[in-house]
């Protein structure tokens, strides 16, 4: 059996399969039991309790939706997961592409899989169940435990029980995945956000994909400079131009329009952490 990859996929019998799921849902199902106990005997503050419940919660219907498939002889099918590249065992998605009301069924990321009916966007998980309704005019795959919808114009970030956690401006035009749980926002500019930390880089006139974990930006004066991988400004947005780090960390950049010796323009040479070094 091969993946959507085309790479070939070892198969046990469909009885160890069944065993080694039983195996699975009753190691989980002791360890939710633990920490369900081991929590409940704590003092928990109001917020703190709510969230446990959520969790709580999710984790009885992923057990129920697992006994589900174990005790009505389901059968279970191995999986690339296309955003970590494992193999996970669930729920064919066949059924529901050769349905034709769905005009797209993407591969799982992260165990939930995009789905498109009614041009609306929504997502099974891997447990063949319908996670989050089709409501969305647009929907990107899930990474680091989020997904990025737009509806009627509104740009969210929503977890995997559908809990739209961030809610940006409206005057907000596109948002996407940028590196690793960094975000780019369009609006009048662009700029870095990271969910989990709230940190926030300057709004820029644009930026560059990143590169090594550096990236050049541009400011509204057309000026180019450098950030980091946690969008913060290690060059400052001075030069007309910056051309890419060569082996040696050096890069070129250009410091003048005007010609500096009636043949050439003015250049200079830069290293990693913005120093200026030579001008040729």
């Amino acid at each position: 059996m091969e993946d959507r990859k085309g790479v070939a996929i070892a198969r046990k019998n469909p009885e160890q399969e069944k065993l080694a799921f039983k195996e699975q849902v009753q190691q989980e199902e002791s360890e939710l039991n633990q920490l369900l106990e081991s929590l409940s005997k704590k003092d928990l503050n109001p917020i703190i309790e709510e969230e446990f419940n959520k969790v709580k919660r999710k984790s009885e219907d992923v057990l129920k939706s697992s006994k589900d498939c174990l005790y009505n002889n389901i059968e279970l099918t191995p999986i690339r997961d296309a955003h970590s590249g494992k193999i996970i065992y669930g729920f064919s998605l066949a059924e529901i592409r050769n349905d034709p009301s769905f005009v797209l069924v993407d591969g799982y990321s992260e165990g939930m899989a995009r789905v498109k009916r009614n041009n609306k966007f929504g997502f099974y998980n891997e447990y063949g169940k319908k996670a989050i309704d089709f409501k969305y005019d647009y929907a990107e795959n899930f990474k680091n435990g989020l997904s990025i919808v737009e509806n009627v114009g509104r740009w969210y970030l929503i977890d995997k029980n559908g809990i739209e956690v961030v809610k940006f401006r409206k005057e907000v035009k596109k948002v996407s995945h940028y590196y690793s749980s960094f975000y780019k926002i369009k609006s009048n500019g662009e700029q870095l956000i990271e969910y989990a930390s709230s940190r926030q880089s300057k709004i820029y006139k644009r930026i560059y994909t990143l590169e090594n974990g550096i990236a050049r930006v541009q400011d509204f004066d057309h000026k180019i400079g450098l950030i980091d991988s946690n969008g913060d400004e290690i060059v400052e947005c001075k030069y007309y131009d910056i051309l890419g780090f060569n082996e040696y960390g050096l890069a070129v950049v250009r410091t003048s329009l005007k010609s500096t010796n009636g043949l050439e323009h003015g250049f200079g040479i830069i290293n990693r952490k913005g120093e200026y070094s030579l001008e040729v």
